[in-house]
């Protein structure tokens, strides 16, 4: 008999969603003929060195040559037009097409999506980002979105600006990606290893957060090259796309992360005012292309999801309210505190006895206490968009989509390293690590460059090295008082652990006034913790 399921993320289409999404796909084609754009489409199935930019996708073997499914539209657009040698000096292509990304294994997310895209080639002046900008706000009409923001950055202006400062080199690639991921609690306690001046620190504290900026944020940017000429470039974009579209919204991201590695300039996205979740993205990239004599050819692009945009395009339920996740027990104990001096309404887990989800009396706030395993997984899911839970169940995950914020600096521990104290840990052959972290493990023994074999354990690791079954263990500790009543010896102290407030990217920009302000009070509460300590 024949198989009647697909590929795990793969899927059909059929009826109702179809028809509404092959109405839209055609009303998108019937605007972009009539924009004198030329159609592309490229292959389904690529030379797996065409996405040596997605080092995350997956390979196949198909006759002996290792290939991939196409994973992104740009690339294989650049591969044809190296191939093609093209000899018109500018070029403006659309597509319409099925990508292939990695998800989550048993997720119940699609790997097989729609994406339709844009790519401007030849023209190195902003007019090529005001270009696609505008065509992706008509195309976002044709969605049904009326209202658009757009939101500007650079992926230049950040190092420009940690240059401008002459922050060490050593500090440099920290920042960003304390930035980028906004890490608030990291990026000021790098920001304090600077020599910056007192104004400085005071004014970009928050530069992880500093989106949805206006003119104000760029002026007090430093007037130095290659600053100004980044500066000067967002604003004609914007000045631009408002006069063409007065409706439209423009602000501009400090702390934007390239959504791919090939951006060398400005990039963007757009916003509806209907959902959190943004309606399309692109940027300038003026590496990946070349011309028939093999120069470098300028060009940008931009695309939109069709499924997202569909997914987007249903109206969502106004004023729902912050949902907090936490993990119950001691952590929700150690927090709650914290929350009520930040003030936050947290008087409806008073009387928790066996109840799990609580909500404030006004509604604005709701409370679900899970197992702290759970936490990312509820917010990976959007049932939650605020996580609080310790940095040992983040530490495990092998990517954190989500904003690791702030170190709310309650249930402090940290990883160990730990054996019998006769062990000699610097004996050669392999060795044996108990453990219920594996991932934190391999990453410490990976970074030391040793190979080792991992027993992962569910119950007490302190029996392991009791008993033989390991060499040593890597493990959990508050007070170290269990190693040691075990005979053990902490051999090395791995990384530090507490509490952590996460943030999902979607709830940072629906709620972002109430998080922002949530964010700044516990950072005071924090300050305010650590003087009275000291």
């Amino acid at each position: 008999m024949q198989p009647i399921a697909l590929p795990a993320g793969a899927r059909d289409e059929f009826g109702e969603t179809l028809q509404k999404k092959l109405v839209i796909t055609q009303e998108i084609i019937n605007y972009y003929n009539e924009q004198q754009y030329q159609p592309i489409a490229t292959s389904l199935i690529e030379q797996s060195t065409v996405f040596a930019h997605t080092p995350t996708q997956k390979m196949l073997s198909v006759l002996g040559e290792e290939v991939a499914l196409r994973a992104d539209m740009t690339l294989p657009v650049a591969r044809f037009v190296r191939a093609m040698k093209l000899n018109q000096p500018n070029i403006n292509l659309y597509y319409l097409g099925d990508v292939f990304r990695p998800t989550e294994p048993l997720s119940g997310t699609y790997n097989q999506t729609t994406q339709m895209g844009i790519e401007l080639i030849g023209v190195a002046d902003c007019s090529a980002e005001i270009e696609a900008i505008e065509r992706m706000i008509e195309t976002s009409r044709i969605a049904g979105f009326k209202t658009v923001e757009v939101e500007l950055s650079d992926v230049r202006l950040l190092p420009a600006l940690l240059q401008t400062w002459q922050v060490p080199q050593y500090l440099q690639s920290d920042l960003m990606d304390a930035v980028y991921n906004k890490e608030l609690t990291n990026f000021v306690a790098l920001l304090d290893q600077t020599t910056l001046n007192k104004a400085i620190k005071t004014t970009f504290r928050d530069l992880p957060l500093m989106f949805r900026q206006s003119d104000q944020i760029l002026a007090a940017l430093p007037n130095t090259e290659p600053l100004r000429g980044i500066v000067q470039r967002l604003q004609e974009i914007k000045a631009t796309v408002l006069a063409d579209f007065p409706d439209a919204i423009v602000t501009y991201d400090l702390a934007a992360k390239p959504e791919q590695s090939y951006y060398t300039g400005t990039m963007f996205k757009g916003y509806t005012a209907d959902a959190a979740g943004y309606v399309f993205s692109g940027g300038r990239y003026d590496q990946l292309l070349s011309d028939y004599k093999g120069h470098a050819l300028p060009a940008v692009g931009a695309a939109l999801g069709i499924d997202n945009l569909m997914n987007l395009s249903q109206t969502q339920e106004a004023d729902q309210p912050v949902t907090f996740v936490l993990a119950k027990g001691r952590v929700a104990d150690a927090v709650l505190p914290i929350l009520k001096q930040a003030g936050v309404d947290v008087s409806s887990l008073d009387n928790r006895q066996r109840r799990l989800i609580f909500k404030s009396d006004n509604q604005r706030l709701a409370f679900i206490l899970v197992k702290s395993q759970d936490v990312v997984k509820y917010l990976d899911r959007g049932i939650g968009d605020v996580g609080i839970v310790g940095s040992d169940v983040l530490e495990e995950l092998d990517q954190l989509t989500h904003y690791n914020m702030l170190d709310l600096k309650t249930g402090q521990a940290k990883f160990i390293l730990a054996s019998l104290p006769s062990w000699d840990m610097s004996r050669t052959g392999r060795k044996k690590i108990a453990t219920k972290y594996p991932q934190v493990t391999k990453r410490y023994f990976e970074a030391k460059g040793e190979d080792v074999e991992m027993i992962k354990l569910e119950g007490a690791v302190e029996l392991a090295p009791l008993t033989g079954l390991a060499d040593a263990i890597v493990d959990l500790t508050e007070t170290g008082r269990t190693l040691a009543e075990n005979h053990l010896k902490i051999f090395e102290d791995i990384s530090a652990i507490s509490t952590r407030l996460v943030v999902t990217p979607n709830a940072l920009r629906q709620h972002e006034v109430a998080i922002k302000q949530l964010v700044q009070s516990l950072q005071t509460q924090l300050v305010k913790g650590e003087k009275y300590d000291d």
